[in-house]
């Protein structure tokens, strides 16, 4: 008998049987007319139990003839003169034997599986196959109907994917299925918004507030993968709360649940999606006879191109996959198994028609070229476990990268921009994120390098200085700096916790007292007398370091305020100005012309709204009563005096050109730098640095010989993309060292007389070789990024293609499983088995569920 089921009917048996206990407790008192009556109703009972029990455990069962003698029995009593205890109580030893005979009844428990895409299948199929092989449970897969909304037809577009699975899940179609008199012990669902989606919804009638009605434990699995986090959107969503349970990958992930209402509906159980990969590469999976040709029985890369991607960066994107084509083809050592994106031609042709012809270009090169096969095969997992590694996209976010280094393989991340191989001199070259200059020496950081590295600004000689121990290497974990008595201290930008430099010791230390775990995103941090205060790209409070006792305090309402007045979704602070003399920090956000007052002494804040309306602000500085800022998308260059609250702005000069990078952000300048004379913008999205006469308001150009091929093309570089400087700061009190984005080369420019000094910003050969030797370049960043190598200068498409063919991994698929070891649970493949356990625990032992 089905579960649910049968607690309705004991439920309904057991109050028939107190009734016909209550009737034989009552016959040794009537008179005849009166116990032929209470026997009649006890024998009409007797009838309808058994009815039902046949009904619902089969005619082959030992309660039915045991009920057939009770009614023989009432019909011998309603025969004799009258009705004796002894009677009662044989009727009464009847019943309880034919309660005891059923409790004994074997139940079985009825499980619903409610997939919608049969893509997405792959993120309940382990749990359905532990329910299938069951005997206590009879389980169905009833994929249900949804609708995909037309964005040219303002329509929804009734889709159903039945006919898309694998032969052996056998379906249910839905017309056939109905829920309400099913009424099923457990339903898994793996669609989580309910109405609210408004690119692909459910049938209403799938809505998880429905399914609920009739379902005794509503099951949510997600049907994607992450490297290890969650996103804010998805810590409430309509299923959270209808559902009994929600199985997550990791304990990591149920630890974003700790304050919610929903945590003890979490279970850190892994993930179906993983078990499909792990148990494909441990059964072994045939390569389709389709492939075997183009593949050579030679190595296979996977590579992943997506939507998110081609919209983003176009024509960029494009070429870069068709370099990779062209370095493949030269080698005739390895193939590519291509994964496009389904709806790629039909989002081309929609949303970016002028690519069509490129894209088609594209297919046409692969082709011809014969260095592997087109995959349009629904079925991912065999595809990640017949591949040797992938390439591709950083979908840290999504499931198709993550599942390759669960799985043991290889990933490497390409860099659009990258287009070429890079020299041993080029590889030098290192791009200023921020720096601390005294005197003859500067100490800075720098992108693609977690590290300290230091300029004798005299010599040029640079050297590498250090890092934390256990850290990233090879991406910017830390980027700008502040100075409190010789110590630097760190922005944490991907790290967890701030850091520190003692000058004195040359020694690295995190600043533990900032309960983290996750990337902190802060980007500028400033110092006044003894405090650090660091400004946050995504939290929600300017966070401030005393240094001389340690503590910590987090000032949130006025990022909140802040926040409530931007236009659109950005940083929450972009830069900032010190006014030491008013002990004040004024902070800019790229999407809001207010700008944000706050008291450095006491947290105390104000917020001013200056200029246009619909505009934003990024550089600013503080000169006397006056804040200068750079106006987003427009360049141009404002004055507002604190005082008198008077407004000036100043336009560019027409033949300096500007642009909007593929966000549409327009960062025209990233800094503003003051010098004794002038306020000198630091260009970001423009071909030129502008310079502000601070008395007179006169606006002009400076070092337009140095600037002038800043906005070329360069090999891992793109004005569209990364702007026209990395970096500028002020070096003496007319003097400023800025570095071009795009080859590196920085200067020393004297604003007063507009004469530069150019220089380049490069390790040695020894210094590069010290820090690179020996180095596979794998490392698993952060929370939100999986454990891959990253295309860069550094570590070239070449030689990750040749480590594949030649299997130089040594070492690094233990580090990549150690890295990962927390992403996900059951890396065994045996997810799916312990979800349908611990389900059927809870429907067999309701009151003793063990939290996990």
């Amino acid at each position: 008998m089905q579960k649910q089921f049968e607690d309705k009917l004991m439920e309904l048996l057991s109050s028939l049987f107190s009734s016909m206990k209550e009737s034989h407790a009552q016959l040794p008192t009537l008179c005849k007319n009166e116990s032929l009556g209470e026997l009649q109703d006890c024998q009409k009972a007797a009838i309808a139990i058994g009815n039902t029990i046949e009904e619902k455990i089969g005619k082959n069962n030992d309660i039915v003839p045991i009920l057939g003698e009770y009614c023989e029995k009432l019909f011998v009593i309603s025969q004799a003169e009258a009705i004796n205890t002894h009677d009662r109580d044989t009727l009464n030893g009847i019943i309880v034997n034919v309660e005891k005979l059923l409790n004994k009844v074997q139940y079985i428990y009825n499980v619903v599986f409610f997939p919608y895409k049969a893509s997405m299948w792959d993120s309940l199929e382990s749990i359905w196959k532990a329910c299938k092989k069951d005997p206590a449970c009879v389980c169905h897969v009833v994929p249900v109907p949804y609708y995909e909304y037309d964005s040219t037809t303002k329509e929804w577009a009734y889709c159903y994917d039945g006919a898309d699975f694998d032969p052996d899940v056998q379906v249910v179609d839905y017309k056939k299925y109905s829920i309400k008199n099913e009424m099923p012990d457990v339903a898994y669902t793996h669609n989580p918004y309910d109405k609210f989606n408004r690119v692909t919804s459910i049938h209403p009638d799938y809505y998880s507030d429905n399914l609920k009605k009739f379902v005794k434990k509503l099951v949510y699995v997600p049907y994607y993968l992450t490297s290890g986090f969650f996103s804010e959107g998805h810590l409430e969503l309509p299923v959270y709360k209808n559902m009994d349970f929600m199985v997550v990958q990791s304990k990591t992930i149920k630890k974003y649940f700790k304050n919610s209402e929903y945590y003890d509906k979490i279970l850190p159980l892994g993930s179906p999606k993983i078990d499909k990969v792990i148990n494909l590469i441990k059964d072994g999976v045939a390569i389709p006879e389709s492939w075997r040709l183009s593949l050579k029985n030679q190595k296979s890369l996977m590579l992943n191109t997506s939507l998110g991607e081609i919209l983003k960066s176009g024509n960029e994107y494009l070429s870069k996959i068709k370099t990779v084509f062209e370095i493949v083809k030269k080698r005739n050592d390895i193939n590519i198994i291509w994964r496009p994106h389904p709806l790629l031609e039909a989002t081309i042709k929609s949303m970016r028609p002028g690519l069509w012809e490129t894209l088609l270009e594209l297919k046409t090169i692969f082709i011809e070229s014969a260095i592997g096969v087109i995959d349009q095969n629904p079925d991912l997992a065999k595809t990640i476990a017949i591949s040797d590694g992938y390439i591709g996209e950083d979908s840290s976010a999504s499931s198709v990268s993550n599942l390759f280094a669960l799985a043991g393989k290889p990933v490497y991340i390409l860099d659009n921009l990258v287009t070429r191989r890079f020299s041993i001199e080029e590889k030098g070259v290192l791009s200023i994120i921020d720096a601390y200059i005294k005197e003859d020496e500067m100490l800075f950081t720098a992108r693609l390098y977690n590290g300290l590295f230091k300029m004798n600004l005299s010599t040029k000689n640079v050297e590498f200085v250090g890092r934390l121990p256990n850290q990233p290497k090879w991406n910017n974990v830390y980027s700008y700096i502040t100075s409190v008595e010789d110590d630097l201290y760190f922005t944490p930008l991907l790290a967890t916790k701030p850091a520190k430099y003692q000058r004195d010791t040359s020694e690295f230390a995190e600043l533990e007292s900032v309960a983290s775990n996750q990337s902190m995103f802060m980007r500028k941090v400033a110092s006044f007398k003894g405090k650090v205060f660091y400004l946050p790209i995504k939290g929600d409070a300017i966070i401030e370091y005393n240094t001389r006792n340690k503590r910590w305090r987090y000032h949130s309402k006025s990022i909140v305020e802040l926040s409530r007045t931007f236009l659109n979704v950005g940083s929450k602070t972009w830069s900032c100005g010190v006014d030491e003399k008013e002990k004040m920090l004024w902070i800019t956000a790229e999407y809001t012309n207010c700008v944000l007052a706050f008291k450095m002494t006491n947290g105390a804040h104000k917020i001013y709204r200056i200029g246009r309306e619909a505009s934003g602000y990024t550089g600013i500085c503080v000169s006397g009563n006056n804040v200068w800022l750079s106006e987003v998308k427009t360049g141009a260059i404002c004055k507002w005096n604190r005082k008198n609250k008077k407004f000036n702005r100043f336009e560019l000069p027409k033949d300096v050109k500007c642009w909007l990078n593929f966000a549409q952000n327009g960062i025209i300048h990233g800094e503003l730098v003051e010098t004794k004379q002038y306020i000198v913008a630091v260009p970001g999205l423009t071909d030129s640095m502008i310079r502000i006469n601070k008395k007179t308001g006169h606006l002009d150009t400076i070092a337009k010989e140095f600037w002038h091929d800043a906005i070329s093309l360069r090999n891992g570089y793109s004005p569209k993309f990364n702007g026209t400087a990395s970096f500028g700061k002020l070096f003496d009190k007319d003097k400023i060292i800025a570095q071009r984005m795009n080859d590196g080369l920085a200067a020393v420019i004297d604003v007063e007389n507009d004469i530069i000094e150019p220089f380049q910003v490069r390790l040695s050969d020894e210094e590069l070789k010290k820090i690179t030797e020996g180095e596979s370049g794998f490392e698993r960043v952060a929370d939100n990024l999986g454990f891959a190598k990253r295309e860069s200068r550094l570590f070239p498409l070449e030689d990750f293609l040749t480590d594949i063919v030649t299997d130089n991994f040594t070492g690094v698929v233990e580090e990549q499983m150690r890295a990962v070891k927390d992403v996900a649970e059951n890396l065994d493949g045996s997810c799916g088995q312990k979800v349908h356990e611990h389900i059927m625990k809870i429907l067999r032992e309701p009151q003793g569920v063990t939290k996990i």
